[in-house]
């Protein structure tokens, strides 16, 4: 039986997708603070200094309600910039079309090599659907990147304007907006992840399919990491078609959440797959 290259998930450009929507993330965060610090701030003194006056008088009551614009305004600067600046389509698009083409390379290099060794012709010459498919998963990575910073945005909007009227301390307002920056940060980290898996999975089984395999190994990373329920599936031989069933739901490796897990190719049937095209 020959032996093949394994099927392994080129997790450094997950790493690298992540340090890029770090950098966006914190550039965020940081265009944010500097401008709850140096805008937002001494608005809520002055709308909390005009309410604690007012006494009845509507003057100092319109003066309160401008700050409280003004602070609105501010925030919806805020999420504007971020929109059509740091998280712009045409941003957004380069990064996430970069992550998917990479991914893709690397996955066809690798199941061409599997395949060339034994059949001796190349599985991914006419590969029509290709360009489709990495747009609409560009596409959805732009959905998602997106996300991060509109979250982020709808939590500091809360954070600041209940502050103002419930009469929230600045510091715990600006505890509030730095825990909301820690979870975008997370959230990034999260999708990098998850996308990479279930990425890789969908590349790898559309290829194995094309090239006439019905049927795959289920593969772990092999570390502590690995949930039960995959840790079960490890070695096991699945149809395409079906998946495995866990918890009463059908998966494949990489489409689970997080999943780090692979199809291998099943040497026997890519021996009784024909090199004809």
């Amino acid at each position: 039986m020959p032996r093949i290259a394994q099927t392994v998930m080129p997790r450094q450009y997950a790493r690298e997708y992540f340090r890029e929507l770090k950098r966006m993330v914190e550039a965020h965060r940081r265009q944010v603070w500097k401008s709850f610090q140096e805008e937002i701030r001494p608005r809520i003194h002055l709308y909390r200094e005009m309410m604690a006056g007012l006494s009845g008088n509507h003057r100092r009551k319109f003066r309160a309600n401008d700050a409280l614009d003004e602070v609105r305004d501010i925030l919806a600067r805020l999420r504007d910039t971020a929109d059509n600046q740091l998280f712009s389509i045409a941003v957004l698009e380069r990064i996430a079309g970069h992550f998917a083409k990479q991914t893709s390379d690397y996955s066809r290099a690798n199941f061409k090599k599997q395949v060339s060794k034994v059949k001796g012709f190349d599985p991914t010459a006419n590969e029509t659907w290709l360009s489709s498919f990495l747009e609409t998963v560009t596409q959805e990575n732009v959905s998602w990147i997106k996300s991060i910073a509109t979250e982020y945005h709808n939590e500091v909007e809360t954070i600041v304007m209940q502050g103002m009227r419930r009469g929230m301390s600045i510091k715990d307002m600006a505890e509030g907006i730095s825990s909301a920056g820690d979870v975008s940060l997370s959230r990034a980290r999260f999708i990098a992840r998850d996308q990479m898996g279930s990425l890789y999975g969908e590349l790898t089984k559309k290829r194995q399919e094309n090239a006439g395999l019905e049927r795959f190994r289920w593969s772990t990373s092999g570390d502590g990491r690995v949930r039960s329920s995959h840790y079960d599936l490890n070695e096991k031989i699945f149809n395409w078609s079906d998946g495995a069933l866990v918890d009463g739901k059908r998966i494949w490796p990489g489409t689970d959440y997080n999943c780090r897990c692979v199809a291998e190719v099943v040497v026997e049937d890519l021996l009784e797959v024909s090199g004809d095209e």
